[in-house]
């Protein structure tokens, strides 16, 4: 399948897909996102407090942007995402 280019394209999956797929990782972007796996970065933590301008490309339902939304005020972020439908939810 992957030899001859033939590929399933993200938004040619089951609808279902989309939907299992956030359920699946929301629990770990709510969980250790903001707490833990930001503040991991020292330099990135700051600077999204201080105000910075974050592009989230292929950011599905935005959990993880909207997370990061709420708690980084000074901040922008934008999310971006080939899959219309996802954007759209």
């Amino acid at each position: 399948m992957f030899k001859r280019g033939n590929r399933l394209r993200w938004g040619e999956h089951h609808h279902d897909l989309f939907d299992v797929t956030a359920g699946f990782f929301k629990p770990n972007y709510v969980g250790n996102l903001v707490k833990s796996w930001i503040p991991s970065h020292d330099e990135i933590e700051q600077k999204l407090k201080e105000g910075a301008k974050v592009a989230d490309i292929g950011c599905g339902y935005g959990i993880s942007t909207i997370l990061m939304t709420k708690a980084f005020p000074h901040s922008q972020f934008f999310g971006a995402d080939n899959h219309t439908p996802s954007i759209e939810s």
